[in-house]
């Protein structure tokens, strides 16, 4: 299990012709076999990495956040919804996608989740590998595989799963 994010990044950008190939490779499989096989190598990952010691989504990535989100964590960082708007949100160009703008992420505490029961669903449901249709969503997975552990291992150990080469 490779868990070193230095790595993981140094890995990635070695692997990346061999990631585009194997995108191309698993387009003759149908979806539902690879949404299989990602979701119980998801399960059996998620089990051995602990996200507490990483917290690496929290540092880099903007998750979205919808206006109940917003209200909520306006509530938690004790200010009103327009002032945390100002000071912590941005909306993506061209969309109505709001999204939390700091990196860090304000709510995160050394590698943990301040507001963990709280959080926006975004955060909870990251790094999405448990949805179908991951073919499809093949450009995200690889942002999240240069930066979570999770995502990728589970690539990885679906290449080998598959007999990727």
């Amino acid at each position: 299990m490779q868990i070193n994010l230095e790595e993981i990044r140094r890995i990635s950008i070695e692997k990346e012709k061999e990631n585009q190939d194997f995108k191309t490779f698993i387009k003759t499989i149908p979806i539902k076999e690879i949404d299989e096989h990602v979701h119980s190598l998801n399960e059996e990952v998620s089990k051995q990495i602990d996200c507490t010691k990483c917290g690496n989504c929290c540092k880099v990535l903007e998750p979205p956040v919808t206006a109940e989100e917003v209200q909520v964590l306006s509530d938690v960082k004790n200010t009103t919804e327009e002032e945390f708007t100002q000071n912590y949100l941005a909306t993506e160009p061209g969309s109505a996608i709001t999204y939390l703008k700091k990196q860090p992420c304000i709510f995160l505490e050394g590698n943990v989740c301040s507001i963990y029961q709280k959080r926006p669903f975004s955060c909870a449901d990251y790094p999405h590998l448990h949805h179908p249709h991951i073919k499809y969503r093949w450009r995200s997975v690889m942002t999240n595989y240069k930066l979570c552990p999770i995502v990728f291992n589970v690539i990885e150990l679906l290449k080998s799963r598959l007999k990727f080469k």
